[in-house]
């Protein structure tokens, strides 16, 4: 039986390769195969967590420096240091304001191991990430304990005048990125982080968010994971408006596998495959013609069937390149019914490939 359970068989292929590896291998540029049997939500409870957890005091974030090349030491300055385990709040400053998030550290916590970290981003203005982690529920994906997870809360959880994440070019939306940067240094000065494993994922506008970040700063995400996302695409670099973006202003180019429903009232098309194609020009997929791209059908862009109905992989790119739809609404796949693969357990895999 497969590691990935019954009804379910996903294979790492080496890119330029059809050998399917019998073990995953964790580096990066392997590509993403699914088999993907029919599945949806478990219950289970996260294990290798506890709440309650005492956060790490107020602290001022500054974003981080240039973390090297792919081959260089991968371990953070945090290694050897242990920050509190299990799960609590945290508050940090960026820019003048106090922002929080949600952490959550394995009990099992070992200084002397690097670990990949995780940002879960959530939907609605105040959603909030606590209730994202629950949501996402990714952290009971075997081996659990694997990974250090943060679920960052937008401005509105704690100002009735504040916003969801922000994307595009807006003041609020720099804001955001530099939130990121903040958490990722923080956590990465009190925690041994492998800064060359850095995910990020998220559902509507977290989805539109995670993609955000996937673009502008590409060179630190090594892989995403969007769902519902809906980044709206500008002509050119000069972009000015709320959610607008353009691969000119995209750097690096990480993993990415996108999910959207085709039912989904935040359309497939454009929004859903204007986000792949914008994150895939930026991998250097080529085709890219500006926005009036997007309205076309992914068929006239080479792609390869990877699973029977749901997956196909962007050829020609740079970094791996997933567009997976599901069946359901503006939920994650599973939420709302049966669907054709879980969403934890092939989001987790994905992540651990890279």
């Amino acid at each position: 039986m497969s590691r990935f359970g019954t009804g379910r068989a996903l294979g790492w292929v080496g890119r330029g390769s059809d050998e399917v590896l019998v073990q995953q291998r964790r580096i990066r540029g392997v590509v993403f195969s699914a088999m993907l049997g029919a599945g949806c939500s478990g219950d289970a409870p996260a294990d290798g967590v506890d709440s309650g957890g005492s956060g790490m005091g107020t602290s001022r974030g500054e974003p981080p420096g240039d973390p090297g090349p792919l081959d260089a030491p991968a371990g953070s300055r945090g290694c050897g240091q242990s920050g509190p385990t299990g799960t609590f709040h945290q508050s940090i400053e960026v820019a003048g304001v106090q922002r929080t998030f949600f952490a959550s550290v394995p009990t099992g916590y070992d200084p002397s191991r690097e670990y990949p970290i995780v940002f879960g981003y959530h939907g609605g203005d105040d959603f909030g990430g606590e209730a994202m982690r629950g949501y996402l529920d990714l952290e009971r994906v075997e081996p659990v304990g694997s990974e250090i997870f943060v679920y960052p809360d937008a401005t509105a959880v704690n100002d009735p005048s504040g916003t969801g994440f922000e994307y595009g070019v807006t003041e609020a939306a720099m804001a955001d990125d530099a939130f990121f940067d903040a958490i990722l240094e923080l956590m990465s000065s009190n925690y041994c982080i492998d800064e060359n494993r850095v995910f990020v994922t998220g559902q509507s506008a977290g989805g539109g968010y995670a993609a955000q970040l996937a673009c502008h700063r590409g060179d630190v995400v090594t892989a995403a994971v969007p769902v519902a996302a809906n980044l709206v695409l500008c002509g050119d670099s000069t972009c000015s408006g709320w959610g607008e973006t353009h691969p000119d202003l995209c750097v690096g180019s990480p993993n990415v596998m996108q999910m959207h429903s085709p039912d989904d009232w935040i359309d497939y098309n454009p929004f859903g495959l204007g986000t792949f194609e914008l994150l895939a020009s930026a991998a250097g997929c080529g085709t890219w013609d500006g926005p009036e791209l997007v309205i076309a059908d992914l068929g006239t862009v080479p792609m390869e069937d990877i699973s029977p109905t749901t997956c196909q992989r962007r050829l020609g790119c740079d970094s791996e390149m997933v567009l997976c739809s599901y069946s359901g609404g503006h939920q994650i796949p599973g939420w709302d019914g049966p669907s054709e693969y879980e969403f934890q357990q092939v989001t987790m895999d994905f992540f651990r490939a890279h």
